[in-house]
């Protein structure tokens, strides 16, 4: 489906945006006014060129052939799959992509590395996680009314620190949580929103999404909420 620019803009602050134009299908290339440079894909910044010579790769959870293709468009690395996994090509060998990697190069050139603490994955239990992610994903399509925020919802979901306001479900000790989600099928309120609060949705437009059953945003927002807790930190 094509967007148009608001669309895909949505979610951003135009305070933020120097200038924004199309350069592939549902794609924008925004020059930011801190110096940032991003490609962003219906609403992810699948590249962000950093002013301080970082590049930042995130599929936003859909590692899709399209998005596969706009990065090896815009980014410096050749991003490509193998046995249903995701990998980058680098001059010291093929690493393998998780969303929100970091690269740098010398004075934003290559040879490029990854600075984001590479960690070696175990393929099968990351995959698992995948299918599982997926599957809680599909539930948003299938309940006959989205759910809430309410008194009922996951205490770690729901909750947040008093001094920081951060969710306590955000905590790396507290993230067991959402795999038990994910097993139960557990799809709540408080989740949804924390998703879209994460992908720079404000509340307001948040209700909107809500009373105009827009579901494609909420998915969107979900799986990358889960896979940048679930996967990157695996």
């Amino acid at each position: 489906m094509k967007r148009r620019k608001g669309q895909i803009l949505e979610g951003i602050d135009s305070a933020e945006i120097e200038s924004s134009r199309f350069v592939a299908s549902n794609t924008l290339k925004i020059e930011c006014k801190n110096g940032d440079v991003v490609y962003r894909l219906h609403q992810t910044n699948i590249v962000t060129y950093r002013k301080n010579g970082e590049v930042v790769l995130d599929s936003g959870g859909w590692k899709t052939p399209t998005t596969k293709e706009r990065m090896n468009c815009f980014a410096p690395v050749t991003v490509y799959q193998d046995r249903f996994n995701w990998f980058i090509s680098l001059r010291t060998g093929a690493v393998p992509f998780y969303d929100g990697m970091i690269l740098l190069g010398k004075n934003g050139h290559g040879p490029w590395k990854v600075i984001s603490g590479i960690r070696e994955i175990d393929i099968k239990g990351q995959n698992k996680i995948k299918r599982q992610i997926t599957d809680y994903v599909k539930l948003i399509d299938k309940v006959g009314r989205l759910p809430v925020p309410s008194l009922g919802d996951c205490f770690y979901c729901s909750m947040k620190e008093v001094e920081t306001g951060v969710v306590l479900g955000d905590a790396v000790k507290n993230r067991g949580h959402l795999h038990l989600h994910l097993e139960e099928g557990y799809l709540h309120g408080s989740i949804l929103v924390n998703a879209m609060r994460e992908k720079g949705y404000q509340d307001f437009q948040i209700s909107a999404h809500y009373q105009m059953n827009i579901r494609d945003a909420f998915k969107r927002a979900v799986r990358s909420y889960l896979t940048k807790r679930l996967i990157q930190t695996a």
